[in-house]
């Protein structure tokens, strides 16, 4: 997981540990971490003075600093960006004169499950490290299939907050890519799955699944 330094400070007499040291405005609550070895507020930037005594007994205190895990996924909700995603497709496809796909929601069973592995395994890519590929996939969720079509991203977005935004980057970064766009632009294709989990570095992983 994604971590940020931030203050310890242990009594060397009483033991007390303390994991945020004082800050001068009272009125802000934000985390206090370590930026290039000075403590600043997380929220206004402030620097922040470390105390040098024990609140408890005024023994002096020991600081150092460990490592607090920070989750830095979207905040939209898995299916929201998934319909957005959707949607994206089709308003590209539609611009080409394309008829637009329906969503298949076993389909979109096989591309979850496929993002989630990829976060899971720490992989970008339409081969698992245990070699399964695509069809492999369509075979294990007993997807009755003529032909079948893939496309993956693993995106880092702008703005963690707006599923319009980050489905509008995932579609153009297909779209700018020969092999992803003839697969979101094929007129062949009749229904799609799509599938995102997120990982907390920040990443989107997300799958689109074709038949």
């Amino acid at each position: 997981m994604t971590g940020v330094l931030t203050p310890v400070h242990r009594c060397d007499d009483c033991g007390r540990v303390s994991r945020r040291s004082h800050h001068d405005d009272p009125t802000c609550d934000g985390l206090v971490i370590v930026v290039d070895g000075s403590h600043q507020c997380s929220r206004c930037g402030v620097s922040i003075r470390s105390g040098s005594t024990c609140q408890d007994c005024g023994g002096p205190l020991t600081v150092t600093d460990r490592v607090s895990p920070v989750d830095l996924s979207p905040t939209v909700s898995r299916r929201e960006l998934e319909c957005a995603i959707h949607e994206t497709t089709n308003h590209a496809r539609a611009r080409h004169d394309i008829d637009s796909l329906d969503a298949d929601p076993h389909l979109a069973t096989i591309a979850r499950s496929h993002s989630t592995h990829m976060v899971d395994a720490d992989f970008s890519g339409h081969d698992a490290p245990n070699g399964t590929g695509i069809d492999d996939r369509y075979d294990r969720a007993n997807y009755d299939w003529r032909r079948c079509g893939e496309n993956v991203a693993k995106h880092y977005p702008d703005d963690l907050d707006d599923a319009t935004s980050i489905a509008r980057e995932i579609v153009t970064g297909w779209l700018d890519s020969p092999g992803h766009r003839e697969n979101l632009l094929d007129d062949d294709w009749r229904v799609e799955g799509i599938g995102v989990d997120y990982a907390t570095d920040g990443a989107v992983l997300a799958t689109q699944n074709f038949a």
